[in-house]
C-alpha cells in the first residue's frame, strides 16, 4: 500500500502509478507508515467489593460506588504503556497528562513530570489477581508492593507494612490487591 496525492494504492515499487514521485526514497517514505497504538478505557472493579471502583477524588485515590457522571468519568482511566519503560501506567480520562502514582504509599494524581522518581512511581506490573481472578498491579520501584484498598483509600501494600486499618489476614490481602479490568462505558 502507498499513499501518492493524498489517496491509497497498491503500487509495486512504483510502476502502477505514473502520477506518484518513484524515485526509491520517496517510494520509501510513501509506503513506510507509523503503527498507532489504540487506546483502551477502562475502570478497576474491586474484586471483594463488586460494586465498587478504583476512582480519583480531589487527587486521592479511592474505592467507591459510580452513582453520578463524574463518579464514571473520576473511575474512568487509559492504560498506558508504563512510563517508566515497562509495565502500564493510569491517565483519567477527565485529567489528561495527570497520572495515578504512589507518594508516601498513598495514591494520588499528580500532573506527569520528567523524572525518573515520578515515571516509576506511576508504573505498575501487571500480574495475575493474587485473589485467584482479576489482576494484581504491583509497583515497579517497590517489588511486593501492590496496590490495595483498605477502607475504601488506595495505597501500596505488601501486607507486612504497620498499618492499623487494615486486615492482615492473608485472604483479605489478596482480594484487596485484585480488581477485574472493565471496559468503561
Amino acid at each position: 500500500m502507498r499513499h501518492c496525492s493524498f489517496k491509497l494504492f497498491i503500487d509495486n515499487n512504483g510502476r502502477n502509478n505514473a502520477a506518484c514521485d518513484n524515485n526509491a526514497g520517496v517510494f520509501k517514505s510513501d509506503v513506510t507508515f507509523d503503527v498507532v497504538p489504540s487506546v483502551k478505557v477502562v475502570q478497576l472493579r474491586s474484586v471483594n467489593y463488586r460494586d465498587r471502583f478504583v476512582r480519583h477524588r480531589s487527587f486521592l485515590g479511592e474505592l467507591t460506588p459510580l452513582a453520578s457522571e463524574l463518579d464514571q468519568k473520576d473511575a474512568s482511566f487509559i492504560i498506558r504503556p508504563g512510563l517508566a519503560g515497562k509495565g502500564v501506567s493510569f491517565e483519567p480520562v477527565n485529567y489528561p497528562g495527570y497520572f495515578l502514582r504512589h507518594q508516601g504509599f498513598a495514591l494520588k494524581l499528580h500532573k506527569r513530570e520528567s523524572s525518573d522518581l515520578f515515571k516509576a512511581d506511576a508504573t505498575f506490573m501487571e500480574r495475575r489477581g493474587l485473589a485467584g481472578s482479576g489482576t494484581s498491579f504491583e509497583s515497579v520501584n517497590f517489588p511486593r508492593h501492590f496496590l490495595r484498598h483498605c477502607s475504601f483509600k488506595l495505597f501500596l501494600d505488601n501486607n507486612n507494612r504497620n498499618n492499623g486499618a487494615c486486615d492482615k489476614n492473608d485472604g483479605v490481602f489478596k482480594s484487596d490487591v485484585s480488581f477485574d479490568v472493565v471496559d468503561a462505558p
